[in-house]
């Protein structure tokens, strides 16, 4: 990141924040993950779409609902 920037300043912090994100959300298990990427591929008619784990599946559908 270029010194001049507004960031330059907190990029420690914001890599500290986005590294606790991940391991909160993306790296916690991928079991799930695996499991829908198994199930599209062995389908025989697939969905549209597949949503793991099923956490983030239920937040998009809560903000379906809310017209996100």
């Amino acid at each position: 990141m270029n010194q001049q920037s507004l960031f330059y300043p907190i990029i420690k912090e914001l890599k500290a924040k986005e590294e606790w994100q991940f391991k909160m959300t993306e790296s916690l298990s991928t079991t799930s993950i695996v499991k829908k990427i198994v199930k599209a591929a062995e389908a025989k008619k697939p969905n549209l779409r597949y949503s793991a784990p099923w956490w983030q599946a239920l937040g998009v559908r809560i903000l379906r609902i809310f017209g996100k």
